[in-house]
């Protein structure tokens, strides 16, 4: 691997979640730090002073040497410094980061990243508004029965260049507000290929977490498109949804109150999201 590419910024990322490094080998990418989860597990709140935390943000994994067996504290660097960083921290982090750099060593793990060219409707400036091209992605949302209110609450948009050309994009969120997963659905009506989804682990993720209230019913459904119309549906129920997007994870993990239903979308259930 070359080591051409600047480090620095990531290295600054770094030390501002972790800490006053131990050792800092930059020609290896070798950095370590005092590991949280054995402070944690120590009541210590500044560190246990052992530097067992081995991170190499070339090769993007780490490992602490003390409680990696144990506490399964290794693995894909993104892993690390979503559970650590604040918003601010994991969004320089991923900003920084070179992309040729990212070896992705675990499909969990993987960052997803919002196109480039995502545009999204409800922030498009006038000129933009009057374009073919928006015009398009926009009457497709509004031919599929999508409002403008949904358009502005789940930050849909569109790509009119790059590898989503043509394509609308609605995004997925995780509880902490980052995005997990984005479908990029075609809005012409002649494409082979309708959907063109990001490369990531879809059996581990939940649609939209942000927005699910455990303590509430929750339906399922297969597609964000039958989940945005069901919402619409169940809204004049006074009920809420939950999508279940591309995978069954939230059956996997949650079976004793949630049933997921493609058939039937409105299937009722235990559990809910806010609205």
């Amino acid at each position: 691997m070359t080591k051409d590419a600047d480090f620095s910024l990531v290295v600054d990322v770094l030390q501002d979640i972790f800490g006053e490094p131990h050792n800092h080998n930059d020609y290896r990418g070798q950095i370590s730090f005092d590991c949280p989860v054995c402070s944690d597990m120590k009541g210590l709140d500044d560190g246990d002073g052992k530097g067992n935390l081995e991170i190499n943000y070339m090769n993007y994994v780490y490992k602490c040497w003390s409680c990696a067996e144990t506490e399964n504290t290794k693995g894909h660097l993104n892993k690390l410094v979503r559970k650590y960083a604040s918003p601010r921290q994991y969004k320089q982090f991923t900003l920084y980061t070179p992309e040729d750099f990212v070896k992705v060593v675990d499909k969990r793990d993987t960052i997803v990243r919002l196109p480039y060219e995502f545009v999204e409707f409800s922030k498009s400036s006038e000129g933009r508004q009057m374009t073919h091209k928006f015009r398009e992605a926009f009457n497709y949302l509004k031919s599929r029965n999508i409002t403008k209110e949904m358009i502005i609450k789940h930050r849909m948009g569109y790509c009119d260049s790059g590898p989503y050309e043509n394509r609308i994009i609605i995004p997925s969120y995780d509880n902490k507000g980052y995005v997990n997963f984005f479908v990029a659905r075609s809005f012409l009506s002649w494409t082979r290929m309708k959907y063109k989804n990001p490369q990531a682990d879809k059996d581990s993720l939940i649609w939209n977490e942000h927005m699910v209230d455990w303590t509430k019913p929750v339906y399922l459904v297969e597609g964000v498109f039958d989940g945005l119309r069901a919402r619409r549906r169940l809204s004049t129920l006074a009920a809420t949804l939950a999508l279940c997007g591309c995978s069954h994870s939230l059956a996997s993990h949650y079976w004793h109150t949630v049933s997921a239903t493609p058939q039937r979308p409105l299937r009722h259930t235990h559990t809910h999201m806010n609205t």
